[in-house]
């Protein structure tokens, strides 16, 4: 005997007519709680039904001397658990494994089983000249289908870290096969990172982090690891099952795309998850349709990197995408090392001076970094630290002086007027950018900026200035919303970048990042009305499916034709996008 647990007693033998090495569990009949047998004999009725590639199959079952057995093969190699504790995994080991364990999945999923315990100890990996080339999920012992007896079907089961929120009981959902696809998104963190995205420490603080605390990007501990994997596992880790991966088919069939693309030398390749999802409701869109633009972006963040600086303005009518555009570059570049600082418009805000500043002090102030970033900022500043602290309030708690702002005469009778503002906070946004911090100010609807910020940053990349070393800056604003003679348009040192229209084919891959796989019809209606704009692909889409145009079958989604032609109608349309927008 090796192991003892829940009553159950497994041992290693040897099949004397074959002579191949078995695991046999056992548990004595007469003396293990009833529950425990119940779940004895379900795993045995469970393991008949699951054959194929990444399963240790039935091999023999019975009951001998009041005792009930079951035998499998013996899995060679090693566990998962074991193998992590040496640390992170090669990118290609972890997608092996997702595939595995995906396909597993799969074959118990379609039978009806959730395996309901899936995580690292579960999981056998065999290892054959340096890389993994065998994955097996095993121990179906807490598994959940219609065989299981009613009165321990809805038994809170699992490992707490790999815990879904509605496996745990956090969510009024029935645990079912998206439950296991969450458990996979936690392990294959741990695969990338060495530790899993949600720490505790204890269980009740574990379990308040699987329900609301969002998984940190994998891109932000690792910078090896394809954007669209950590994509992949955001999905896998939403709260909601609604909005995870429906099928682990579709998780295998993203992974092997991905894993296809890394072979052809592309180490970060663009990839539309989900396509092939069938799901019974729609979730967020990918990005898409951007490749172009981002890689002109992408150009700021190895100026910076490499000690340059630059100022992009990004222009698009609304609806264009172009904050999602923004969020995908703040991602990229906290990937390479460079802190991304956000900073946002507010509409009626043009009377606040400074108003996208003041966002990006806040963002600045709320890094987890904070106490590094205060060290020796003030000292960096010099007499302008309490300038700077008085145009932007939410620097205080990183500038190590007082302000008064009551007393503001003893600087003088310009003391805080425009142009000193305007110098000292020049001065603030060149040296927070450092060789080992470069820095990215991200600001969006720019359409509603002050004109002191304007002017701040002509200022700051003007010809005659001395450009600030590992600074960017990428300006965005609505086309329709800032004339041609606008200052923010004249910026001389600017690179303008324009997002046009979406082409159809990236439209139809948006919906089906959101629905799955779509009837041609949906399709041709989404893309005609979107007219190129992303924002409105996806409201359109979900405007089909709320006006009964668009309804999920068990065999993928059914257009309702009378609906549809109807919402096809100019009139309908209009108030199927209204009732969106609302």
């Amino acid at each position: 005997m090796f192991k003892r647990g829940h009553g159950v007693d497994t041992y290693l033998a040897t099949d004397t007519r074959t002579g191949a090495e078995v695991v046999l569990k056992a548990i004595d009949s007469q003396v293990v709680h009833a529950a425990a047998r119940l779940r004895f004999e379900h795993e045995t009725r469970v393991l008949r039904q699951l054959t194929g590639t990444g399963l240790a199959e039935l091999y023999d079952s019975g009951e001998a001397d009041n005792r009930l057995y079951l035998v499998q093969p013996l899995v060679p190699g090693r566990t998962l658990e074991a193998l992590l504790r040496s640390g992170p995994l090669p990118v290609e080991e972890v997608l092996t494994i997702a595939i595995g364990i995906a396909g597993a999945l799969s074959t118990a999923h379609e039978v009806g089983i959730v395996h309901r315990d899936v995580k690292p100890a579960n999981v056998i990996v065999e290892v054959n000249a340096g890389r993994i080339d065998a994955v097996t999920l095993i121990d179906f012992g807490f598994a959940r289908s219609a065989l299981l007896d009613e009165s321990v079907r809805e038994d809170l089961v699992g490992t707490v870290r790999y815990l879904a929120p509605e496996a745990a009981g956090l969510l009024s959902a029935t645990p079912d096969e998206r439950s296991d696809l969450y458990a996979v998104g936690i392990l294959l963190f741990e695969c990338l990172t060495g530790r899993p995205p949600f720490p505790g420490p204890s269980v009740s603080g574990l379990l308040r982090q699987h329900l609301s605390m969002p998984a940190p990007a994998v891109c932000d501990i690792r910078s090896d690891v394809p954007r669209v994997l950590d994509v992949i596992l955001q999905r896998l880790l939403r709260k909601d099952p609604v909005d995870r991966y429906q099928s682990a088919a579709a998780l295998a069939y993203d992974v092997q795309a991905l894993r296809s693309l890394l072979a052809t030398g592309d180490p970060d390749p663009r990839l539309t998850i989900g396509r092939v999802d069938h799901r019974q409701h729609l979730t967020d869109p990918a990005f898409v349709g951007r490749d172009a633009e981002l890689a002109s972006l992408r150009a700021l963040l190895t100026e910076i990197s490499d000690g340059g600086s630059g100022l992009v303005l990004l222009d698009a009518e609304s609806g264009g995408g172009k904050s999602r555009l923004l969020a995908e570059l703040a991602s990229q570049a906290v990937g390479l090392g460079i802190t991304a600082l956000h900073g946002q418009g507010i509409r009626d805000g043009v009377q606040l001076p400074f108003t996208l500043v003041q966002g990006v002090a806040r963002d600045l102030v709320n890094r987890d970094d904070a106490e590094r970033l205060r060290a020796g900022l003030t000292e960096r500043l010099g007499d302008s630290a309490q300038v700077t602290a008085h145009v932007l309030p939410p620097l205080r708690p990183l500038l190590d002086v007082a302000v008064d702002d009551t007393g503001l005469e003893a600087f003088g009778p310009d003391a805080f007027g425009e142009e000193r503002s305007l110098a000292a906070l020049r001065l603030f946004l060149s040296v927070i950018a450092t060789p080992e911090n470069p820095v990215l100010l991200v600001l969006d609807d720019c359409q509603w900026a002050d004109t002191l910020t304007v002017r701040l940053l002509a200022e700051l990349f003007s010809a005659d200035a001395d450009l600030p070393p590992h600074l960017g800056v990428v300006a965005a604003f609505r086309s329709e919303e800032v004339a041609d003679d606008h200052p923010l348009r004249n910026l001389a040192a600017a690179k303008a970048l324009h997002l046009g229209r979406l082409p159809d084919s990236a439209i139809t891959l948006l919906a089906e990042s959101m629905a799955g796989p779509l009837p041609a019809q949906a399709v041709a209606t989404v893309t005609r009305l979107a007219d190129g704009s992303p924002f409105m692909g996806a409201a359109v889409l979900r405007g089909l499916v709320e006006c009964g145009a668009l309804t999920a079958g068990d065999g993928g989604w059914v257009v309702d034709e009378a609906a549809l032609a109807e919402v096809q109608t100019e009139r309908r349309s209009a108030a199927v996008l209204v009732r969106r927008l609302d």
